[in-house]
């Protein structure tokens, strides 16, 4: 996974690979945390992970040609 890491740095692969492996609730919210420390203008109830946010909404168009989703 360290290489992982590595090799895809700054390409955008760390939300997909913090899904993949369970660990993003708990990352992003330490992240939170400590963002909404350092910032006193973010609200209490931003920047909230749950499992809704782990899919990307299904296209309105995708959802016209395949009845089945």
């Amino acid at each position: 996974m360290h290489e992982r890491r590595i090799e895809l740095a700054f390409e955008g692969h760390r939300w997909l690979d913090l899904v993949r492996t369970g660990k993003v609730i708990e990352i992003m919210t330490k992240y939170g945390i400590k963002i909404k420390s350092q910032f006193g203008n973010i609200s209490s109830d931003s920047y909230n992970v749950n499992e809704s946010r782990f899919v990307y909404p299904i296209p309105h168009r995708e959802t016209l040609w395949n009845s089945e989703l």
